[in-house]
This record gives structure tokens, sequence and C-alpha cells, in this order.
């Protein structure tokens, strides 16, 4: 049996999310940080990312005026800071310095990556987009760069090393939770194409994790 809500807003206590700690850089070229779990990647031939901001946010007009942004994502060991960049506004405080944050040169776009995340997805700002129903815009950026910490990434598979990774994701109530055990499906080879059909004809769907052999 299930619970009903006529209140939409109890949507969102279900729809949790990939932590990520968003960076920017402002026009006196000072870094800025801020915690987002409204994060998406949407293609695949062309990688696009995208983030929604909340119009009223000091790195809404960041990002306005010089698009670039990271994709910091961060691990279990980074919570308080994640939480503390997500209550405060860079507009009063430097966050990096309250947080004890390193911020170190991005290499393709305008901004900085966070040492101290696990992988840092450096996007270049293509465009953004202002939905007249909701108080957020979104913004795209083009990944053009990715750093991952040496000791979570797997070679072999290209993947992190989720048993080593810690990752968060929002929980509810600013509370977090922790990325729990990988799920492998086994007993779908490796680069098989899986076939399915529906009501609007036949779709090709290739697994994201091919072999290298």
């Amino acid at each position: 049996m299930k619970i009903e809500f006529e209140d939409v807003s109890i949507a969102g206590h279900f729809m949790i999310g990939p932590i990520v700690m968003v960076t920017s850089m402002d026009d006196e070229g000072e870094p800025n940080v801020f915690t987002n779990a409204w994060n998406t990647r949407i293609g695949y031939e062309k990688p696009i990312t995208s983030i929604a901001v909340w119009e009223k946010n000091h790195s809404n007009k960041i990002l306005r005026n010089n698009g670039d942004f990271v994709l910091n994502i961060p691990n279990i060991k980074l919570t308080k800071a994640v939480h503390y960049c997500g209550r405060h506004s860079g507009r009063d405080i430097n966050k990096f310095e309250a947080t004890g944050l390193t911020p170190l040169p991005a290499k393709k776009v305008r901004g900085v990556i966070i040492k101290e995340c696990i992988v840092n997805i450096e996007c270049k700002g293509i465009g953004m987009i202002d939905i007249p129903l909701i108080d957020h815009t979104l913004f795209l950026g083009e990944i053009v760069m990715t750093h991952v910490d040496r000791e979570c990434y797997n070679e072999e598979t290209g993947y992190l090393e989720f048993d080593k990774s810690d990752l968060l994701i929002e929980g509810s109530s600013y509370s977090y939770l922790k990325v729990g055990d990988e799920i492998a499906l086994q007993e779908l080879p490796r680069g098989v194409n899986v076939y399915f059909k529906d009501e609007y004809g036949q779709y090709d769907i290739k697994l994201p994790f091919e072999s290298k052999k």
C-alpha cells in the first residue's frame, strides 16, 4: 500500500542526488565555491553537464558573468566543508579560507579545482537557461578535462573504486548519505548491445562499460 501526497513539495524529499562542490571565479579573479546537488550530465556524443542554481545566489551572478565552472566531487572526509559551503554565501566570506579547502588552478577553464576532492571536472560555460516557472537558472557546461585521484581510480574498468571513494549523496533536512556497495550486472557480458521494444519501436542500448580486451 502506498501513501499519497497532494503536496507536490514532498517529492523533493525522495529525489536525492550526487553532491558536488562547484567552483567558479568572479570578475576580480577570486575563486568561489558552493555546494550543489541539482546536477546532471545531459549528453553522450558531446559531454555536456548542467547545474541548477537559485537565482538569488551570489554564485548565480558569478556564473552569469563568467560561465566556466568546475564540478568537484567530495567524499565523506569533506562532509563538514560540504555543509558549510552550502549554508554560507561567498558574498560575505571566503569559504576556502573558512574551510581550509585548497584551490588549485584549473587547466582548461577560468577557475580552480579543489585539491581535497577526489574528482574534478572542468566545464567550459556554453550557455544558461532561465525557466520562467521556477526560481533557478540552468547553467550548461562542456566537459573539457577531468582530474581523478589515482588511489580511487580503477584503470581496468575506467570507473571509480566505489569501496575506496566514500562518495556523498544528498539526504534530507541537510543530511548526507554515503554511497553504498556497487551492484554489478554479472549476467550481462561487457560491451553487449541490449535491445528492447516498446510502443514507439525498437531501441539499441549499448551498456556504458566496455571491455578493453
